[in-house]
């Protein structure tokens, strides 16, 4: 029994496929495994507070969609004003 077995459509999706990734690759356990990832993706994400942005985000952060909710639309807005910084840091990694 994982920490969260009220998975969402989304996190069903991904229960499967990486159970069966991990089935193909031969991981013991691939099932188990799987569940064990993705409950500690959900517990981190939830402690990030990121749990609750919507599956489009990336999108609305680059403008190419609108958030439904102003305080989503909000959130985009500060995640705009930093990914310049964000991007001169990466590059300064990379170089």
């Amino acid at each position: 029994m994982g920490l969260f077995d009220n998975y969402s459509e989304i996190e069903k999706g991904l229960l499967d496929i990486y159970s069966n990734e991990f089935l193909i690759m031969g991981i013991p356990d691939a099932k188990k495994t799987a569940k064990d990832m993705l409950d500690k993706s959900i517990k981190e994400s939830k402690e990030a507070g990121t749990y609750v942005l919507p599956s489009n985000f990336g999108n609305i952060i680059l403008g190419e969609e609108k958030a439904e909710d102003p305080r989503i639309e909000k959130v985009a807005e500060i995640f705009r004003q930093i990914l310049p910084q964000k991007r001169k840091i990466y590059k300064l990694r990379i170089l």
